[in-house]
C-alpha cells in the first residue's frame, strides 16, 4: 500500500499532474471503458 502511494506522489511530482492508481480489478465496469479511454501508460528506461 506505501509503496503505491509513494510511486503516485512520484509521478504526480515528476509530471506536474494529477494521478490516479487503480488496479484494473477495482474498476466498476460501467466506467471501464471511459477509463480505458483516457488510460495513458507510461514506461521507464531507467536501469
Amino acid at each position: 500500500m506505501f509503496k503505491l502511494i509513494r510511486m503516485k506522489n512520484d509521478m504526480e511530482e515528476k509530471l506536474n499532474a494529477k494521478v490516479d492508481l487503480v488496479s484494473e480489478q477495482f474498476v466498476h465496469p460501467k466506467l471501464k471503458l471511459q477509463i480505458m479511454n483516457d488510460l495513458k501508460i507510461i514506461y521507464s528506461n531507467k536501469q
